[in-house]
């Protein structure tokens, strides 16, 4: 088949940790915001931290290595997984609606944060995106994946962060039907997400705001 057992180490060497504190910082942004906003239930139950194994969610994890591994031997395809959900209480908020919305998208600034801070290693030419040393790659990787995690996560299709950030720009009457509509069709929305994920329709979604971040963040001054 003529596969590179080397390439597929340094992508694993790479992808594993950028991952990792990708979720994390997602996750933890989650935690954070909600307790800053009047819940406390990440902190009660230990998930306002940033130990990647408290965010660990062994069959998300099992199935990220799995299609990791396969888009590296057969070159390219979609990275999927997932972290545990930090949970949210909203009847601890003070203005559930709207708090939610501003929890849901913190993990995706989270992302972009971390993702524009790395990106001025490149942006002042302290690294490059054509090196191909481990230090550069891991860097370009870790933007990479910071920004995929935070646009992917913008989709405004339950269960994804941007479907709550939907909710809190909706009237109340339609916030109430969308919360209704998760608990009584939630196969509806993974089935609409599925479709999205392997038809490629959801490359034409975000494919132009990552391409437009990471531009952004990497491109010399």
């Amino acid at each position: 088949m003529g596969f590179d057992i080397s390439k597929l180490i340094l992508m694993l060497l790479v992808s594993v940790p950028g991952i990792l504190i990708a979720f994390t910082v997602h996750e933890f942004a989650h935690g954070y915001v909600a307790w800053i906003l009047g819940d406390p239930t990440a902190k009660y139950q230990g998930r306002l931290t940033l130990n990647p194994v408290k965010h660990l969610d062994y069959m998300g994890a099992a199935v990220l290595l799995f299609s990791l591994l396969i888009g590296t031997m057969y070159g390219g395809g979609f990275i999927f997984g997932w972290a545990k959900s930090v949970p949210i209480n909203p009847g601890r908020l003070r203005h559930p609606k709207r708090d939610s919305a501003i929890i849901a998208a913190a993990g995706a600034i989270a992302n972009f944060t971390l993702a524009a801070v790395i990106g001025l290693l490149f942006r002042f030419g302290i690294l490059s995106l054509q090196d191909m040393n481990i230090i550069s790659y891991f860097c370009k990787y870790l933007v990479i994946i910071n920004i995929a995690l935070g646009v992917f996560n913008l989709v405004p299709v339950f269960p994804l962060d941007g479907w709550k950030v939907l909710q809190g720009f909706m009237p109340d009457d339609i916030a109430y039907k969308m919360t209704r509509l998760e608990y009584s069709n939630p196969m509806l929305s993974w089935v609409i997400l599925g479709i999205l994920i392997f038809s490629g329709i959801l490359w034409f979604i975000i494919g132009p705001p990552f391409n437009f971040l990471f531009r952004l963040f990497t491109s010399p001054f």
